[in-house]
């Protein structure tokens, strides 16, 4: 075997990579310099140009793996060359793939075996709409995108160097949101491993290593929220009770039950609270670089306050449910009451603060001449429920006014111009990038959801689409990402670049946008009895279909728009009989339910 493969880490006998070929190696190269040469690269390797490898082995630096093989054709002739990448524990088991892989048509099978995978994947849920760009994108790239987001979370990236970011604790939760629907047994796995690193007292670490599953880095004051919005969705999806029952230690050792650690974390934002009776933005919030704590530690989060009252509300549903009566009453007044708070102490007459300093000073005020409106406040306002309809649109109106651009809404605007300490690092970026001002994709698809929760679905799709990557091919040459996977961020207006993204594949936009698309858009939404169909669509929409598997049956979904509507469901009918209501029953029987949905 030593003509036909090499060991990329060749002194250890365990956890080591091999590269490997069915054709006997002339030469290799395990060191990318010397295949590539002194001030060249792969697109003129001198290796190629002598037509020989030099064999150098790599000990650290760059490790490389390039075999050279001859391969000898008559006209006409066709010959497969096989190349395996591969990874192995233990010494001697590459073998195995070594005998596999010679063997005449293996590559064909394992070729086919993974499309068979990745379409038993992705067909859980497909659609078919009037715009082929949003097809493509919900079918395959954006769930792939989703998935990829599972293995990986933010621990590794082509634009983030280091070992310092983990598994983000508050970027995993957001994840399984859009991946619930593929794997849920691999999500009610990641919630408690994510729940395992909370403190006792409800906060969380903000990050953890993938492989030793210890946290690190604190002082968030939104983490914790976002398990109990991922454990919801994950019930929602799966209807796995028993995972409420599930004792998950905590990271000092102590433990409690899955339901145990959503009453901490939000027993936790109830206590610590600033001046205004809100959350505490601790560290930061959802957005890193907005450092609001200052040396009093009583800087105040309008977001979190917001989030707070969904949290609230859903867990005070969820306790009912399980006849946790005290619970229930317990959670609505707390919702109740940080609602009555956010209206009084953080409505701005057009639109909502983004927080208050820790000197009390609002941030996010038509009185401030940068930092004047802030998008985050205005989507989950409304997502949230604190504003009503009315106040809703009016935020949103605000939005549209003064963040919305063709490439998409901006975190906000104007964007700061100089150093302000009482805010932190979200004033050094350049003005219109990443958290400065810039479109930071992630926050988009909070908007598409509260356009489509107040049924202007001709918004909705509109912020859809300006982020949409298959929809930026006419504009690739500014756009630059890839054209089928979502970006961290664009540059903002207030930047010379404006419209160049950066930061694609690991991001939590991934995940929102699927959500904001298939639950939001295309109306198909998990609940704890069953799927509701709510779409909110552009009112050029004639029909659209949605296949969609859920809690082991197949419902075949097409919905009809005769009278050109945003939204508003007039009849459904499953399996050719009228249901009252919006909710599909479960079946949970193995088969295919036909159900026709009349908008109207």
């Amino acid at each position: 075997n030593a003509m036909y493969h090499v060991t990329l880490h060749h002194v250890c006998q365990s956890h080591f990579a091999y590269f490997w070929s069915n054709l006997p190696v002339k030469s290799y190269d395990g060191v990318r310099q010397s295949f590539v040469g002194p001030y060249r690269g792969e697109a003129n390797p001198i290796a190629v140009e002598r037509g020989t490898c030099s064999n150098s082995t790599a000990c650290g630096w760059a490790p490389f793996g390039g075999l050279h093989v001859a391969c000898d054709l008559l006209p006409g002739e066709e010959k497969e060359v096989v190349f395996v990448l591969g990874y192995c524990e233990n010494m001697g088991e590459e073998l195995a793939a070594f005998r596999t892989y010679r063997r005449a048509g293996s590559v064909g099978r394992a070729f086919a075996a993974l499309k068979s995978h990745w379409n038993g994947t992705l067909e859980r849920y497909r659609t078919d709409t009037p715009d082929p760009a949003v097809s493509s994108m919900v079918n395959i790239w954006n769930q792939y995108q989703c998935k990829t987001t599972f293995n990986w979370s933010r621990s590794a990236s082509y634009y983030e160097a280091g070992g310092e970011r983990g598994m983000g604790f508050r970027d995993s939760c957001q994840d399984t949101h859009g991946f619930a629907h593929q794997i849920p047994e691999k999500v009610r796995e990641r919630l408690a491993e994510i729940a395992s690193v909370q403190f006792p007292e409800g906060r969380a670490m903000h990050q953890y290593s993938p492989l030793t599953k210890k946290g690190n880095k604190e002082g968030y004051g939104d983490d914790h929220l976002w398990l109990i919005l991922a454990v919801i969705n994950y019930l929602k999806e799966s209807g796995d009770f028993t995972f409420l029952d599930m004792v998950v230690p905590y990271n000092n050792g102590e433990a409690g039950t899955m339901y145990e650690h959503m009453v901490q974390a939000l027993e936790y934002s109830w206590r610590e609270i600033g001046h205004n009776g809100l959350p505490k933005a601790g560290f930061a919030d959802w957005n890193d670089s907005l450092n609001l704590s200052g040396p009093n530690g009583m800087g105040e989060s309008v977001m979190i306050a917001e989030q707070f009252v969904l949290c609230a509300k859903l867990c005070a549903m969820l306790a009912a449910r399980i006849n946790l009566r005290a619970d229930s009453e317990r959670f609505g007044v707390m919702a109740a009451v940080m609602n009555e708070r956010i209206n009084a102490c953080a409505w701005d007459g057009a639109w909502y603060l983004r927080a208050f300093d820790d000197e009390g000073v609002p941030v996010g005020s038509h009185v401030n001449p940068e930092g004047k409106i802030w998008l985050n406040t205005q989507t989950w306002a409304v997502i949230s429920g604190v504003a009503d309809e009315m106040r809703g649109i009016t935020v949103m109106d605000s939005v549209r006014e003064h963040l919305f651009s063709p490439y998409g809404l901006h975190l906000f605007a104007p964007a700061y111009s100089s150093y302000h300490s009482n805010l932190g690092y979200v004033s050094i970026f350049p003005r219109g990038l990443k958290e400065n001002g810039a479109i930071f994709c992630h926050t988009n698809p909070w908007a598409m959801i509260g356009e489509a929760m107040l049924g202007r679905g001709d918004f909705a799709f509109e912020y859809y689409k300006a982020i949409l990557p298959t929809a930026h091919n006419d504009s690739a040459e500014i756009h630059w990402t890839e054209p089928y996977v979502y970006s961290q961020m664009i540059a903002g207006k207030d930047h010379p670049d404006f419209g160049q993204a950066k930061n694609s594949w690991l991001t939590g936009t991934a995940a929102w946008n699927f959500v904001a698309v298939s639950q939001y858009i295309l109306g198909v939404k998990p609940d704890y009895d069953g799927l509701i169909i709510d779409p909110c669509i552009p009112k050029s929409w004639k029909k659209f279909t949605v296949t969609r598997r859920f809690r082991g049956s197949t419902y075949r979904i097409k919905v009809v728009n005769p009278a050109g509507k945003n939204r508003g469901v007039a009849r459904i009918k499953v399996d050719g009989e009228e249901i009252a209501g919006n909710l599909l029953p479960l079946f949970s029987d193995g088969k295919r339910h036909a159900v026709q949905v009349t908008l109207g």
